[in-house]
């Protein structure tokens, strides 16, 4: 598991290293299954919790399924800010694309 910071702007993103862990995580943070969710390749989910605005939970099995999870949370992320993605060429989002996969590539 690792933690990513959406910084600048507000939120982390919990990123599992797999479907199990995932699954816990969302039991850890929910107290709750996580059920009707297909995950095969990998999901994303907005944990809701008092106190907790934009924790997101990702799982991935590859890279491709990552950066799609990823683009599913910029995209919660920016319409919760109020930010079109498309807005400044779409740099913004782009540069948040690319921090989080070099994020997750980290160690």
């Amino acid at each position: 598991m690792k933690r990513i910071l959406l910084t600048p702007y507000p939120g982390k993103v919990i990123l599992c290293r797999n479907q199990k862990e995932f699954h816990s995580q969302y039991f850890k943070w929910t107290k709750t299954r996580l059920n009707g969710l297909n995950c095969e390749n990998g999901a994303s989910v907005e944990l809701e919790l008092p106190g907790c605005q934009n924790l997101y939970l990702v799982y991935a099995n590859n890279k491709a399924s990552l950066a799609h999870e990823f683009c599913h949370v910029l995209l919660r992320l920016f319409k919760v800010i109020n930010s079109d993605p498309a807005d400044g060429r779409g740099e913004p989002f782009a540069y948040m694309m690319s921090h989080l996969m070099e994020e997750a590539a980290k160690k």
